[in-house]
């Protein structure tokens, strides 16, 4: 039986991103933005990325597309930065929007940044920040 639920999962999922380990995720949310289900997901495996995916509901709920975030600034989370986190993760008709908190390798304190995600039907747009002032 997990064999069979495996290779649907597999095949449903069939987008050029690694696959996520459903079982170290400690935040998600889903919504629905017009046809479309949106959700994100933060797992303890790649933390701070932030993963979205869109659901069809027309197609059995498979994964119709899939990005993960981890840079900013052409810089990676994981290594780019003292501290890379995101805050205040939220949908609305234009698409995910959160505060991006980064701490730079060179100590200035703590950056913050207004981000917004685009969604539009089946296409998950680029991070495009602004300074939060």
């Amino acid at each position: 039986m997990k064999k069979i639920i495996f290779l649907l999962f597999a095949y449903t999922a069939n987008i050029s991103a690694e696959q996520i380990t459903y079982g170290s995720i400690f935040e998600l949310k889903s919504e629905r933005i017009g046809n479309i289900v949106a959700r994100y997901l933060i797992t303890r495996d790649n933390h701070p990325c932030l993963n979205i995916e869109i659901l069809d509901p027309e197609k059995n709920w498979s994964i119709s597309s899939k990005k993960k975030i981890c840079t900013f600034e052409e810089k990676s989370f994981m290594t780019g930065f003292t501290d890379a986190s995101f805050e205040n993760i939220a949908f609305s008709k234009e698409g995910l929007h959160a505060t991006l908190s980064i701490t730079r390798l060179r100590i200035s304190g703590e950056e913050l940044f207004e981000c917004l995600i685009p969604i539009k039907e089946n296409r998950i747009g680029d991070l495009r920040c602004s300074p939060l002032e």
